[in-house]
């Protein structure tokens, strides 16, 4: 295990942070060196010489964290030179639905457009609702949007993690294993707005 991974995340209310540590714990599996660095906070990280990077990056009103999008768009050059993991924190991905999953493919190949960079492999999160995280009015915003859905608890002094974390997990350890056995990605490469199974 000499190869190094690099995950960088971004989010409003914090909640990719959660999910880079888990994908670090288990990126860890299989890579000795895995970092991790917090784009919200001001942190520009060099991919260049990583083994495999992960990017983490929350969803609002249907666009990717503004940091996220600017690192990327910064080192695509770089992130072009190995195997890449996109996690797009969404609420929609919770839903199980034809409309949902095309809803989080078209705001990917969004990020794609507006970014020029193409994953190795993209993936839909579903997140969380952190309701002790949001301000008031972000508390009403989330309420007057959320209010069609039956999963949505009415207890709102709890937060809702929707998060499949086995499935998450797998996803790690394919990009783990690959970097392990030859530092680059089984495979053709799937299509980058294409939610893999």
């Amino acid at each position: 295990m000499t190869d190094s991974a690099l995950i960088v995340h971004a989010s409003r209310h914090g909640y990719s942070a959660a999910i880079a540590r888990r994908v670090a714990a288990t990126l860890g599996e299989h890579v000795a060196d895995v970092r991790v660095h917090d784009l919200g906070a001001g942190a520009d990280p060099d991919p260049a010489g990583a083994s495999a990077v992960v990017v983490v990056a929350s969803v609002h009103i249907g666009r990717h964290a503004a940091a996220a999008v600017d690192w990327i768009v910064r080192h695509r050059a770089a992130l072009d030179a190995c195997p890449t993991l996109l996690l797009s924190v969404t609420l929609t991905a919770a839903e199980d639905s034809d409309a949902a999953r095309t809803v989080t493919a078209g705001v990917i190949a969004e990020l794609i457009e507006q970014t020029g960079w193409h994953p190795g492999r993209a993936e839909a999160v579903a997140g969380a609702i952190q309701w002790r995280a949001y301000d008031p009015v972000t508390r009403l915003l989330m309420r007057v949007k959320l209010r069609h859905r039956d999963d949505v608890p009415r207890d709102r002094s709890r937060d809702v993690e929707y998060t499949d974390w086995v499935a998450l997990d797998g996803v790690v350890r394919d990009l783990g294993r690959a970097v392990a056995a030859d530092g680059s990605p089984d495979g053709p490469r799937p299509a980058p707005y294409a939610r893999t199974p």
